[in-house]
Order: C-alpha cells, then sequence, then structure tokens
C-alpha cells in the first residue's frame, strides 16, 4: 500500500490567498491562514470543496475571524485556549455534506464523556513497575506501524506505513514508546509540534489490548509533557473518539479539559467518528 500524502495548496484570487490541506482520505479541507477578504475566501474554498466532493471543511480561528466565518455557515465546535501562542482558537467547520453534520450515536457519547469528566486524578505506580518509556526513533518506525495496524482497522494518517513515521519524526513529531520487560513495543504516542505557536496536538496513541487500563498511555502521555516543556510548548490539545471511554478517561484523568466536539471528523476504525477535544496548558 502506498503512503497516503495530504496535499498542501494555495488558492489564491485578485482579493484573497488560501493555504489549505487537502485531505481526501478524510474528505475534508483544512484551512491552515488566509489573506484578505474572508468573504471571497469562503466561497473559493466552498466551490473546491463542491469540486472535490468533500464533506468538510476545518478552520482553527482567531478571535478576528470568528464572526466572517460563521455568518457564512460555519460553526463553533470547540475552542482551543491559547493555541496560537497565548491567543484561543476557535475551532469552526463547515459541512458540505449536510448527512455529516450530525452524530450518530450522540446519546452514547454523552454518557461516556460524562463518565471520563468524572474520573478522579491518580497514578498507576504498580503498573510502572512492568514497562519503560523512552523516545523513539526512526529504527522504531517498524515496529510502531505493526502496533497500529494491530489495534486500528483505519487511521486518518497511515501509521501503518513504516515510512511514513520516519518522515514526520523527522520533521515535527516526537514520539514516545512504552517496552515490556522483554522488550517488546507494547504502546506508543506523539506530539505534533507547532513551534510558530507554541503548541502541540498529543495525537497517535496505541497499546496492545493486553495492557490497556494499566496507565502506560498515561505514563507516555507524561513524558511527552515534560519533553514538550522543555522545548517551550504551552499549549497542548487532543482529539479523542467520542465512543472511546478508554482515551477520554486517560485525558480527563491527566488534567486535560473537555473544549468540545467536532462531528464526524475523521476516517478512523472504519467509519467517519466523532472526536471529542481535550485542552491542557503547561
Amino acid at each position: 500500500m502506498a503512503v497516503r500524502h495530504t496535499i498542501t495548496k494555495v488558492l489564491k484570487g485578485m482579493d484573497y490567498q488560501a493555504n489549505l490541506l487537502l485531505d481526501e482520505y478524510n474528505n475534508r479541507i483544512k484551512i491552515k491562514d488566509y489573506m484578505g477578504r474572508p468573504d471571497q475566501v469562503i466561497r473559493a474554498i466552498k466551490d473546491l470543496s463542491d469540486q472535490m466532493n468533500m464533506g468538510k471543511v476545518i478552520y482553527f480561528a482567531k478571535d478576528k475571524d470568528k464572526n466572517a466565518f460563521e455568518e457564512r455557515g460555519f460553526i463553533e465546535e470547540g475552542k482551543i485556549e491559547g493555541f496560537y501562542n497565548g491567543q484561543n482558537a476557535c475551532c469552526l467547520s463547515f459541512f458540505s455534506d449536510e448527512k455529516r453534520r450530525y452524530s450518530d450515536h450522540p446519546d452514547e457519547e454523552d454518557k461516556i464523556l460524562e463518565t471520563a469528566l468524572n474520573v478522579k486524578t491518580k497514578e498507576n505506580r504498580e503498573a510502572a513497575k512492568d514497562y519503560i518509556i523512552r523516545e523513539a526513533g526512526q529504527g522504531d518506525a517498524e515496529e510502531i506501524a505493526k502496533l497500529f495496524e494491530s489495534v486500528f482497522i483505519t487511521y486518518p494518517t497511515p501509521m501503518h506505513q513504516p515510512q511514513y513515521i520516519e518522515r514526520v519524526m523527522e520533521s515535527k513529531i516526537l514520539f514516545m514508546v512504552a517496552e515490556n520487560k522483554r522488550g517488546e513495543m507494547i504502546s506508543a504516542g506523539s506530539a505534533e509540534i507547532n513551534r510558530e505557536y507554541f503548541n502541540a496536538e498529543i495525537t497517535d496513541c496505541a497499546t496492545k489490548q493486553a495492557y490497556r487500563g494499566k496507565g502506560v498511555l498515561s505514563s507516555i502521555i507524561l513524558s511527552l509533557e515534560v519533553a514538550l516543556a522543555h522545548q517551550g510548548i504551552k499549549t497542548l490539545y487532543s482529539l479523542s473518539r467520542a465512543m472511546s471511554y478508554g482515551m477520554n478517561i486517560i485525558l480527563s484523568r491527566n488534567n486535560y479539559q473537555y473544549a468540545g466536539r467536532m462531528i464526524k471528523n475523521c476516517n478512523i476504525m472504519g467509519d467517519f467518528e466523532d472526536l471529542n477535544l481535550w485542552v491542557k496548558s503547561i
């Protein structure tokens, strides 16, 4: 299987320019930034979305942009406090495909969220004896890929592909892995770092079935936080599957704050799923 790439595109007109990420696998467009008249930008992006048959457009907007986009059909699905080096980001979405606008399991997702919000912060010291946490390098790419292949039917990025993992390690993604006493990789997690705005996304988390519920992934996230703090990162955020008890509980237990839900945001586990947004300042 070939590595899937997200395509970068610059959309230009007389009165605007927009830098976009075209993500066909997840059937969405992400607006990175833009210059010029927002009405012209939005019209052009909507036209492009229709031409490419995309289902969703996403923009992490600064406060000054929010009204212009909401007036033209975007809705706020979440907020990341401090995302832009101290300024908040409004997570705005436009649904080109009306069917993608509505959750399939809202009641169940609310129940999972309520459970996660009610957990108490605690440490699992017993489990800490059973594994070690370390930073991963390119030599670990094949094992990380095998781990993701064993855990996920489909995943929003090509984490099943060692060459993709090697490539992102070279740029902006920090990986931590856990190994048991036999040296077998049992869990992994990463941080996608935005050095311009001093934020990072905690993402690409996977744990083998036999080691879930033992605090392994919490230890990985803590190790990522320590490393990121040393690099001057101030704001962390993470998107967890709204239908997953495990990851939502882990983030809540580690003092991440619930900040919204992004509906049918990506292709994971064989379908478009809702993602809960969690945010933490460090």
